[in-house]
């Protein structure tokens, strides 16, 4: 076989490519077989024309793959099932929306219910002491009592304040690293 041959059967594996992608591969091989001293060493580099053009569709392949050309039909069928899927996505994605909303107001209202709680103490607090003091005269077990009972309640109401805020910091800190994954991956995936 000599190389006129081996272009014209290489011609028929390759007749499928676009023609630039066609014109480029006969350039390349013509350069080839100039460079080479015999056309028959060529030849036996290059293999058979069948291989040599599985060879050249591989790469091309490989090229167009890895280059993430964009694919007129994928995009149809991605805008079709997009329209289709809206009228379920939207409604899901309002809803995911909302329960998210609905989580933070929970967490919310749950430490707004702690803190009640411990000014309702701290008032108690307050008020126990008051009465001490009152019952100072007339009692002094009493007057002891409701003092031990009024340091009691400010002892937990100092408890439970530091208890809350020390949560509450490390709430908020998770929950707002959660969101800066959560954008950050969205952000990785839209770059990809």
């Amino acid at each position: 076989m000599n190389r006129k041959e081996y272009l014209q059967k290489l011609e028929k594996h390759l007749k499928h490519l676009p023609k630039e992608d066609f014109q480029d591969t006969l350039d390349y091989f013509n350069e080839f077989f100039d460079e080479k001293e015999n056309d028959e060493e060529a030849i036996q580099e290059l293999g058979s024309p069948k291989e040599a053009a599985s060879e050249i569709l591989a790469t091309l392949y490989e090229k167009e793959r890895t280059e993430n050309k964009p694919n007129t039909r994928n995009m149809v069928w991605l805008t079709i099932l997009a329209i289709l899927a809206a009228p379920i996505g939207i409604p899901l994605a309002i809803t995911l929306v909302a329960l998210f909303i609905i989580l933070l107001l929970l967490i919310l209202s749950a430490f707004l219910l702690l803190i009640s709680l411990w000014i309702v103490l701290l008032s108690l607090a307050i008020a126990q002491l008051l009465l001490a003091f009152d019952l100072l005269t007339l009692s002094w077990s009493s007057s002891l009592l409701f003092t031990g009972l009024a340091l009691i309640c400010l002892a937990l109401t100092l408890l439970g304040s530091k208890f809350t805020l020390d949560l509450g910091s490390k709430t908020f800190l998770l929950v707002l690293h959660w969101i800066q994954r959560t954008i950050r991956k969205g952000d990785y995936h839209e770059r990809a």
